[in-house]
């Protein structure tokens, strides 16, 4: 009755350890990247950002203050095309046999009722043949088969013929007059007055903003052809001082100048947005090993006719017989069959037969192992908008390298981390571009020094403002089968389990990583 009572006992006590709530169950442990973007949506709703400290542009910025016309730079036409934006298509139709050049140009200007002035150099007769021509094309025919050069007007009413040797002298006599009227030009602009302002900048670099700008009125310079860009940046139109403790600007320049700076630095000078990027880290492992098999042990002690005595047993292993009272071994036999198993075995039956010169002791022995792991790492960052950071949690692991003396060593640290670097940039669609580099790196302590297992995702993406979106993953799975036997026996159908242990396994790792951007 009383081991009634303690079997009881045992069968109550495991009973409520086996009632206990789990702290994970298969379900949890994540199979596909849709019960993961499920498992970061719960994460987000559970635990939201606040974000009230944070500066918010909640009003989208409208066409006219995005948009700011500053000034318009005068260009010229293309004075290889012969045409003019005044100038009405008009078609001819017409044989012309030996006429001269001027007189070619005179009926031409008759038809358009452009003044065409035909220099002295001009000379020589066409022979042309016109079936419903426009008069510009006929014009850039002729002039492109006799080498003559045209000049238009800038309201396109009168037209200057010469040839194209004349062109070419006129072009290093106008060069060398250009050259002497910029520098008269220069030295004027040095003599008007100029007005200094202080210009602070709120949410940009004074010397960007400042670089900038000279850049610009650089490009605005009337340079000779052929003078370098040294030339203009040498120009005295304006002066900028970079107050780096106030970032601002002083800044010197004719009136004029200054109030296009101030309106350039007014529009450019605007706070960035700000951006909440999120990463979810989801790791999940199922890890199944299931173990079976028998040990057996065999003793045979035996004196032949009063002489020597001969003992038969195994060797692999040691198997307890008998114990005392107090459970303590008093007795133990060499093992035939001794299977290893990866760990302690969990269970196992066993039976005893014994005589006075022989034991043979048979145990059955079990062990199943089932493991369920979730990670979930959430890295989280503020960042303003075009610009890089990082958030960096872990380890730094030393590793000893050989130093430049005698037996001097020296220590080299690496990180073992996770680490997110991204770099978001706004679109301004309802989208948002983002270059990131997520590392989830562990340290492996079962080697000295311990290796890094490293995985790491690298990629540039477009995703939805305030989207979730899966950037990467990695699936494996690892399923084993090994078979411990004794050669030969092992192999006997049926009774050779009694020679053999069995081991099965299957570990399966899944890995997903999410990115969930959102600007405020």
């Amino acid at each position: 009755m009383r081991y009634l009572w303690l079997i009881t006992l045992a069968l109550l006590i495991s009973g409520c350890a086996g009632m206990a709530d789990r702290q994970l169950s298969k379900e949890a442990v994540p199979q596909s990247p849709n019960q993961v973007r499920d498992i970061v949506r719960d994460l987000r709703d559970s635990n939201p950002i606040e974000k009230k400290d944070l500066s918010e542009i909640t009003k989208a910025p409208e066409d006219k203050d995005r948009i700011r016309d500053l000034f318009t730079k005068q260009g010229t036409s293309d004075p290889t095309i012969f045409n003019h934006h005044s100038w009405k298509p008009n078609t001819i139709s017409t044989i012309l046999s030996g006429v001269s050049l001027t007189d070619f140009f005179a009926l031409v200007g008759h038809i358009s009722g452009v003044n065409f002035i035909v220099g002295q150099d001009v000379a020589g007769d066409v022979t042309i043949q016109l079936r419903n021509m426009n008069w510009t094309d006929a014009v850039d025919t002729v002039l492109s088969t006799k080498r003559l050069v045209s000049y238009i007007s800038e309201d396109g009413k009168n037209v200057r013929i010469h040839s194209v040797e004349f062109a070419a002298e006129r072009s290093d006599t106008l060069k060398k007059l250009l050259t002497q009227r910029i520098d008269e030009q220069r030295a004027r602009d040095s003599l008007v007055q100029k007005d200094t302002s202080i210009i602070r900048v709120y949410y940009t670099k004074a010397d960007v903003v400042a670089r900038m700008l000279r850049e610009m009125l650089s490009a605005l310079e009337t340079r000779a052809p052929g003078a370098g860009a040294a030339m203009a940046m040498t120009s005295n139109r304006a002066l900028f001082t970079v107050d780096v403790r106030t970032n601002s600007l002083i800044v010197q320049a004719s009136s004029q100048d200054l109030d296009w700076i101030k309106k350039t630095i007014a529009t450019i000078d605007r706070p960035s947005k700000q951006v909440l990027v999120e990463a979810f880290i989801v790791e999940g492992r199922d890890n199944f090993t299931q173990e079976l098999g028998v040990r057996m042990g065999a003793n045979n002690v035996r004196q032949v006719d009063g002489g020597p005595t001969f003992t038969t047993g195994g060797v692999a292993g040691r198997m307890t017989t008998q114990t005392d009272g107090l459970g303590v071994p008093t007795g133990t036999i060499g093992s035939v069959v001794n299977p290893t198993f990866s760990g302690a075995a969990a269970g196992g039956l066993g039976m005893l037969f014994s005589s006075n010169t022989t034991q043979i002791k048979v145990e059955l022995l079990g062990m199943e192992r089932d493991g369920l792991t979730k990670i979930i790492s959430n890295p989280r960052l503020f960042i303003i908008d075009n610009e890089q950071a990082s958030i960096t949690d872990g380890v730094q692991i030393p590793y000893p390298v050989a130093g430049t003396g005698a037996n001097q060593i020296t220590y080299e640290f690496k990180d073992a981390a996770l680490k997110l670097d991204v770099k978001p940039s706004i679109v301004g669609d309802g989208n948002i571009y983002i270059e990131v580099i997520v590392n989830k790196d562990s340290p492996n302590y079962t080697t000295n020094p311990p290796a890094i297992d490293k995985r790491e995702v690298k990629t540039k993406l477009l995703i939805k403002d305030g989207g979730v979106a899966m950037i990467g993953g990695i699936n494996s799975a690892t399923i084993a089968s090994t078979d411990n036997q004794v050669p030969i026996l092992g192999r006997i159908p049926f009774f050779g389990n009694l020679f053999k242990g069995t081991a099965q396994g299957n570990d399966r790792r899944q890995l997903y990583i999410f990115l969930a951007p959102s600007a405020l």
